[in-house]
């Protein structure tokens, strides 16, 4: 058979080579043998495939397993929900800081914290100066409830990150031993245990900032969510 593609360039991409040495196999024959097919089959409902995704589950029904997959859903949504809610408290906490800082500070600030800042005036323009007053009041907060994480936490968080990363690619078969075996040696890496400790720490702000904040829950849709974000980033962006 002679090779007669639809999408010339696609082609071309996909062989690795330039349309004008693609063209040149169009005049050639060439035999191909068809060694194996596969197809996809929808699963059926049963005790073997319930096992397969949710191997620390025991699911003895249809109803379970699809309960158990809209309980996964909400959490994922309870996250970006959370995040949202993160956000908003940092948002309000700056807007109500009732302190002003130096431009001259804010240059110091920066060049002990390693930012490249050449001036006071660049100091001023950068958008760092919301967040420096957020840290400032951040490390009151942690000081006044005292707050802190240590290795167990870090490595409990860490765990439920990467069972929920593996669960997500559909690998569901490691043990406990395998699974410590990643983790120990991801957290052996400094900037790897510091980014896991940023995020449990994070974690405990946010269930202390639920504890103390007058919240007022709204259910909306998932399209909904969307919109509210994408409204509350377009403010963000004109300020």
């Amino acid at each position: 058979m002679k090779l007669s593609p639809q999408n010339p360039a696609k082609f071309a991409t996909l062989i690795r080579k330039s349309q004008e040495k693609s063209k040149e196999l169009f005049q050639v024959e060439l035999d191909f043998t068809i060694q194996e097919i596969s197809k996809k089959n929808l699963a059926e409902l049963n005790l073997e495939l319930f096992g397969k995704i949710y191997p620390e589950t025991i699911i003895s029904s249809a109803a379970e397993f699809k309960n158990k997959i809209k309980e996964e859903a909400e959490e994922v949504y309870k996250t970006d929900s959370d995040r949202f809610f993160y956000n908003e408290v940092i948002s309000e906490l700056i807007k109500t800081a009732n302190f002003s800082l130096p431009d001259s500070f804010l240059e110091k600030w920066l060049r002990y914290s390693g930012e490249t800042v050449k001036s006071e005036e660049e100091a001023k323009a950068d958008n760092s100066k919301k967040g420096i007053i957020y840290e400032l009041i951040q490390q009151q907060i942690v000081k006044d409830h005292e707050l802190k994480v240590d290795f167990q936490e870090v490595r409990e968080f860490a765990l439920k990150q990467l069972k929920s990363q593996m669960a997500m690619y559909g690998q569901l078969n490691f043990g406990q031993e395998q699974l410590d075996s990643i983790l120990d040696g991801a957290l052996k890496n400094r900037e790897e245990y510091q980014r896991m400790a940023e995020q449990t720490f994070s974690v405990k702000l946010l269930e202390l900032y639920k504890q103390n904040i007058a919240i007022e829950i709204k259910e909306v849709n998932y399209d909904e969510f969307v919109g509210i974000i994408n409204e509350k980033s377009q403010k963000v962006n004109q300020e």
